[in-house]
């Protein structure tokens, strides 16, 4: 609390996931029975923090203005990353999701790492007249680390407007209306729920069998769009 009008507000919040999976076919099942067992092995590792500055101002004068401002910076960081190798032919079963390395087929190892970045400045003004006539004004700019250079950021303003008829003197003492309010606005909304680098033509790991050979190589998995632009949602 910096004044009697003016607040600060300052959080963090962390998350660190690592998962195993094991999973293990044998000679009986489906995947297992062509390969004489198959055995997998996957990683995961996610991490994500987030922080937020806030600063909040709160003001009456006489019971007839009513000020509720709120200015923010925030920024969210994930990192995202995958690994996965599968092992087959195995000579014995018994030793299941530990027998990792007794299969005498090995899979190249598999590694992915993906990361995001959204920036965001925000900021609201509430102004009230005797608490009858309100007005509400929003906006914030977001950048989002997904889109290409020049696409990153789009703005989101929004207005409300509303009337609190039952606090005027020709309802104040209605028996029948306790709470009539009425309230117009127009807003946009923005949705950036694409994956990372989809503005950019990326391969990914593939395997060719030549005779007894195992063979890595690298196909295309998307094709380029860098004229991706947040989806903008108006109201």
């Amino acid at each position: 609390k910096i004044t009697n009008s003016l607040s600060y507000k300052f959080n963090v919040a962390a998350k660190n996931k690592n998962k195993e999976r094991k999973r293990w076919f044998g000679k009986q099942t489906f995947n297992g029975k062509n390969v004489n067992g198959q055995l997998g092995l996957s990683q995961l590792e996610r991490k994500f923090y987030q922080i937020e500055n806030l600063l909040n101002y709160i003001r009456r004068i006489k019971r007839i203005h009513q000020f509720d401002a709120t200015f923010g910076i925030t920024y969210d960081n994930e990192n995202l990353g995958v690994s996965s190798v599968i092992n087959e032919n195995f000579f014995t079963e018994e030793l299941r999701t530990e027998g990792f390395g007794y299969g005498q087929v090995l899979y190249p190892y598999f590694r992915d790492r993906t990361g995001a970045e959204v920036f965001s400045v925000l900021g609201r003004i509430n102004y009230g007249f005797r608490d009858k006539y309100l007005i509400t004004v929003s906006g914030r700019a977001d950048g989002s680390s997904k889109f290409s250079k020049g696409n990153k950021f789009s703005y989101f303003p929004a207005v409300a407007l509303a009337w609190k008829a039952s606090e005027e003197d020709f309802l104040k003492n209605s028996r029948t209306i306790s709470n009539l309010k009425i309230r117009a606005g127009y807003g946009r909304s923005g949705n950036q729920a694409i994956n990372p680098y989809e503005t950019f033509a990326r391969y990914g790991q593939t395997y060719y069998v030549s005779g007894n050979t195992l063979i890595s190589g690298a196909i295309p998995e998307n094709i380029q769009n860098d004229r991706l632009v947040w989806e903008t949602t108006s109201q």
